[in-house]
């Protein structure tokens, strides 16, 4: 059970993203702390886990994370979207499984992005 609780230890993003009170204003404010402590937004806002999970796919199974939240995510990584984890899902394979709410948030934001998901 430790390897879970230390699970994210290099993962600050991730932790967040995993919390259960986890608030839009968190995930903007981590990132603008982020942005500011380093001028450009870091690897810790991209990067994957061991599991090659992103901050998106953490969010999109968290059940207690609002659309706010996950758009706020979305808006500092939209490739992420897409990007497959080490079971073969993106966030939006999470999104469709968990929260249809979620699935809606995910699939408006590309399309008001323009993401193609084709590529």
């Amino acid at each position: 059970v430790s390897w879970l609780k230390h699970r994210f230890d290099d993962y600050p993003l991730h932790e967040l993203c995993l919390d259960a009170c986890v608030k839009t204003r968190d995930i903007r404010n981590h990132m603008k702390r982020e942005n500011h402590d380093h001028h450009h937004l870091s690897a810790f806002s991209t990067k994957d886990d061991e599991t090659q999970m992103t901050p998106l796919h953490i969010l999109t199974i968290n059940p207690n994370a609002s659309p706010g939240t996950i758009l706020a995510c979305f808006r500092f990584n939209p490739s992420a979207c897409l990007d497959l984890d080490i079971m073969g899902l993106n966030p939006i394979d999470y999104a469709q499984k968990n929260s249809i709410e979620s699935l809606v948030t995910l699939i408006t934001a590309l399309c008001i992005n323009h993401i193609d998901l084709t590529e």
